[in-house]
């Protein structure tokens, strides 16, 4: 459909020109003939007032007098059309004002309510949690330090006590 070498006006014009470049020329020409001849008649017709509409429509055939009442669509459209568009309007109105933007709304205020729940449970639990497991390598860091002192009687009690666990353990579990 957009191919214009199979148009039916370079067709018209001839075969040998379709083939050519030269027919952009002619399209271009018939279009300003037709647009030129178009506007000298609206002038005629509108703003100067010399054609009579008497003079216009030649014949009293059905397609020019519909024509001539630019096909009805005042006649149609004022008391249908206007009517369906305006209720049509307002209930798309309605629906965006009230239900659209209280939906959206809605979503919106949802997301920062969850926002909020996951930045307490970051806060308190996870955060918590990370304190509390770098409190308690430090407790275990400092308690170990306190055993690895390099002093000898520490080494010996810590021995004695792991070794009468060891002893407990075994005893009470066979």
């Amino acid at each position: 459909p957009f191919n214009a070498e199979n148009a039916w006006f370079i067709q018209a014009i001839s075969s040998n020109t379709a083939k050519n470049t030269d027919y952009h020329f002619a399209v271009g020409s018939f279009s300003s003939i037709l647009v030129i001849g178009g506007l000298t008649i609206a002038w005629f017709i509108f703003h100067k007032g010399s054609l009579t509409t008497q003079r216009v429509i030649l014949n009293n055939s059905i397609l020019s007098s519909i024509s001539f009442n630019f096909w009805y669509i005042d006649y149609v459209f004022n008391p249908i059309l206007k009517s369906v568009l305006t209720k049509t309007a307002t209930k798309m109105v309605y629906f965006d004002k009230k239900i659209l933007d209280n939906t959206i709304d809605s979503f919106a205020i949802l997301q920062v309510v969850l926002a909020h729940i996951i930045s307490w449970i970051d806060r308190i639990i996870v955060d918590g949690f990370i304190k509390f497991t770098a409190w308690l390598t430090g407790k275990s860091g400092d308690l170990s330090r306190k055993v690895q002192g390099g002093k000898i009687q520490a080494y010996i009690s810590w021995t004695l006590f792991t070794t009468l666990l060891l002893v407990l353990f075994i005893f009470f579990n066979t």
